[in-house]
């Protein structure tokens, strides 16, 4: 069996003392790269009980204080930001980080009182399909490019510099395909829809359709991981009062919720990985006491060793 790799995923929420979590956050960021995960990825979501809504000012901060782990965004939404001003920032960063930065894009929206002060020009293209699409195109020709302008400075500096590692975020196992065309890696959700696990079989020859049609056009294999949500504990009693005990929810439902003890994540990421062919998990840990959110991460790093 291939050795399973684990990231981490964090929305802020359920917490509002800002010097309290904003303190937690960089110390599980510390804890997670210390026993071996491989990402640590910040959404971008305007959640009602998050103390951010866009991650971009934690990435550097948070990178800056680990040593090998990935950091970046899941993602971001690009129907409230400029292209260029995006791949300005996301470039430079993996620069000052090396191949530790990942920019992950999403389709998502903020709610319209807050999506017309990020971006107010853009309140009429938001319902137009062709608009997001433009607009992802667009960020990742910037970020790949080494065009100078006529008097010889980059479009976008540092001319020839790394690049981040790009992420397309899906919400389930369809439309896989426009990724091929966008030729970036892929990031599929399994919290954010209901999903009977007796499917898994059929999901997995998509995936294989997926990877296949990938190559032929990009002459690569795409870089896949799958994004699970729960509480693990030292049993399922325990990760239960965890869940129960939660005070402000995430802000959205949460489908498939893994609930357990180490053993039970190892079994189900194990069958995740046989079926799907997927060796790579993106945790959203739901638990929020950062005893428990500490305890969750050292028992799955034990489990599976990740150090």
């Amino acid at each position: 069996m291939r050795k399973i790799k684990i990231g981490i995923l964090e929305f802020g929420a359920g917490q509002l003392n800002l010097n309290k979590i904003l303190k937690n956050l960089f110390e599980y960021a510390i804890e997670a790269d210390n026993l071996g995960f491989s990402k640590f990825w910040l959404g971008e979501h305007y959640l009602v009980n998050s103390i951010w809504y866009n991650p971009e000012i934690l990435i550097p901060i948070i990178a800056g204080q680990t040593n090998r782990i990935s950091v970046g965004s899941a993602g971001v939404l690009l129907s409230h930001h400029v292209p260029y001003d995006v791949a300005l920032k996301y470039k430079l960063l993996s620069n000052l980080f090396p191949d530790r930065i990942d920019m992950g894009i999403a389709k998502g929206k903020a709610p319209k009182e807050i999506s017309s002060l990020l971006n107010e020009s853009n309140q009429e293209k938001l319902h137009d399909p062709t608009f997001i699409g433009e607009q992802i195109k667009s960020l990742i020709s910037l970020v790949r490019s080494d065009e100078l302008a006529e008097n010889g400075t980059p479009f976008v500096p540092p001319f020839r510099g790394a690049i981040p590692s790009i992420w397309g975020l899906k919400s389930g196992f369809e439309n896989l395909a426009e990724v091929s065309e966008l030729g970036i890696n892929c990031s599929i959700s399994l919290f954010h829809k209901k999903f009977d696990e007796e499917n898994l079989k059929s999901a997995g020859e998509k995936i294989k359709e997926f990877r296949a049609e990938y190559f032929n056009k990009n002459g690569l294999n795409p870089s896949i991981n799958l994004g699970i949500a729960g509480i693990c504990a030292k049993d399922f009693s325990s990760a239960r009062r965890v869940l129960d005990g939660l005070k402000n929810k995430i802000g959205f439902e949460i489908s498939n919720v893994l609930l357990g003890s180490p053993e039970y994540f190892h079994e189900k990421l194990t069958l995740y990985q046989e079926l799907l062919g997927i060796d790579e998990f993106i945790f959203l840990n739901m638990a929020q006491h950062h005893v428990s959110k500490f305890k969750s991460i050292e028992l799955i790093s034990n489990k599976f060793g990740l150090t």
